[in-house]
């Protein structure tokens, strides 16, 4: 592995997740996991569908099916719409980690759906500079 990751597309306006899908198969597995299932969890359904039909799409057009993922990943549905949180943590977090081939596929079915690719970035765009403005106390007195 070369250097720290660059900034993900997603945290610069990016909408496609080419550049995106580096950046997070460049991750730490566990950090990516961790960050994978928080924004599973707080994905509304009709989004945690959407990521998880771009995920099961990737693996049956590379394994014509997705059903021996389902035991193996120990999820509860092999249906993108019926998925939870939970299923798709699991899924995400196997196909950056073993699969990247994959996970660029499923990031860039997702190309037209900015929300998504930002959503997917944002927990590893760096952060903001520090708005400390302790100094201007001391400049006042």
């Amino acid at each position: 592995m070369t250097g720290p990751a660059t900034t993900p597309p997603a945290a610069h306006g990016g909408r496609d997740g080419n550049g995106l899908a580096e950046t997070l198969l460049a991750l730490a597995p566990g950090r990516f996991a961790r960050e994978a299932q928080a924004l599973a969890d707080s994905l509304p359904d009709h989004e945690r569908g959407l990521l998880a039909s771009a995920l099961v799409s990737a693996y049956e057009q590379e394994e014509g099916s997705f059903g021996g993922f389902v035991a193996a990943l120990g999820l509860d549905s092999a249906d993108p719409g019926l998925m939870s949180s939970t299923d798709l943590g699991r899924v995400l977090s196997h196909t950056q980690r073993e699969r990247p081939g994959t996970f660029r596929r499923a990031l860039r079915t997702l190309h037209d759906q900015p929300r998504m690719i930002h959503l997917l970035g944002a927990p590893f765009a760096p952060l903001p500079e520090s708005s400390d403005t302790s100094h201007i106390a001391r400049l006042e007195r």
